[in-house]
């Protein structure tokens, strides 16, 4: 059979994906010591795009070869590929999410769950059942109809993503502004080029041209974030704050916090437990606002938390699930100390007054 493709430009398109990866990784270098969620998916992100840049050509390179081992070869690296694509669009997925601070339901995770074990059980299946590709007596690859579950999948997981995001821009605001489309223009165009166009290899290098407009995005947001938290700084309230002041809306609820005895903390146990209690509180306001508002480090033991909403049932659920956190941390046997806060609740309009007047004025009142 006449093969549908240039096996050198296979090899060109995928190894400009793997050398753009390697360079990422060579200039990101310091986040293979990123534990974070957040930061664990792009670890993700980059493992799965290399591999999936080495066997992307290999695929091809097998097709047509004689032997029983091209045979089973062939079967083993499209299978690897197929799983490769789903769980590079979950892995995105799960950035998203750590990024933007959801909270997902029960049900949402078990049908993520099932839509990932639907995509590995397919593929255990297709070994038996040809039911998403077939090698044929020539060894060369053939689609199924199966394949279209796992084009479902993959993009239903970019899709599911860019719904939360909307969702969490709704919630947030101007607090929770990400290009997602760095990452899902790329990843679509990719799928749909390899889909519709015999012979076209671009996936995987889809996948590396997303990563990298990913990793701008954060790199340009890393001079907002506080180095010791992860928390936003204080630039990044200037900037919120002229963003809101161009708003016609530019009324949002605040919440200031002081820990109680921070100087006391760093004399007794030393500076590097009181790291640890602002890094532990960081990670705790963080979990407590979620998707509905941002966690900012104003000071050595300030924080501040804006919130896109002036209803005051948002807000005391927001500080009632901070004294929750706080109160489960205590209990924690490995606390290095209890933390105990001072936190005050306020409406904050950016048209009347500045952010420093009106911090200033409840820094007063939590005295």
């Amino acid at each position: 059979m006449e093969q549908t493709f240039v096996l050198p430009t296979v090899l060109v398109a995928n190894a400009f994906g793997l050398f753009l990866v390697l360079i990422l990784i060579a200039s990101n270098f310091w986040r293979l010591k990123d534990k974070s969620a957040e930061g664990r998916s792009i670890l993700c992100l980059w493992g799965l795009t290399l591999v999936g840049c080495v066997l992307e050509p290999l695929a091809y390179a097998l097709d047509g070869v004689p032997g029983m081992v091209a045979f089973y070869a062939n079967y083993t690296v499209n299978s690897a590929l197929y799983i490769i694509n789903m769980l590079c669009a979950f892995c995105w997925f799960r950035f998203l999410v750590s990024h933007m601070q959801f909270r997902l339901k029960f049900v949402h995770k078990a049908i993520l769950g099932g839509f990932l074990s639907l995509g590995a059980f397919t593929i255990i299946l297709n070994c038996f059942m040809p039911v998403v590709f077939d090698v044929d007596s020539n060894n060369v690859y053939v689609r199924k109809l199966g394949y279209y579950l796992f084009v479902f999948i993959d993009h239903g997981f970019v899709i599911d993503s860019l719904i939360l995001y909307l969702i969490g821009r709704k919630r947030g605001g101007l607090l929770k502004l990400f290009p997602v489309w760095v990452y899902a223009l790329p990843f679509v165009a990719g799928t749909v080029c390899q889909s519709l166009l015999d012979g076209v290899s671009v996936l995987c290098s889809s996948y590396a041209v997303s990563i990298a407009g990913l990793l701008a995005s954060l790199q340009k947001n890393m001079i907002y974030k506080d180095n010791l938290t992860g928390a936003f700084n204080k630039a990044y309230l200037d900037f919120i704050s002229y963003q809101f002041s161009k708003e016609k809306n530019k009324k949002v609820t605040a919440i200031l916090l002081n820990i109680n005895g921070f100087k006391s903390i760093n004399e007794t146990y030393g500076r590097d437990v009181g790291d640890k209690v602002l890094q532990s509180l960081a990670r705790l306001l963080s979990h407590a606002v979620g998707e509905t508002g941002n966690v900012i480090r104003y000071s050595a033991d300030e924080f501040f938390i804006l919130m896109h909403s002036r209803t005051a049932m948002v807000s005391s659920v927001s500080i009632a699930r901070v004294k929750a956190n706080i109160a489960d941390y205590n209990k924690l046997r490995d606390c290095p100390c209890k933390i105990s806060v001072r936190m005050g609740a306020f409406e904050m309009d950016f048209g009347k007054s500045s952010i420093n007047s009106k911090l200033n004025e409840m820094n007063q009142a939590l005295l």
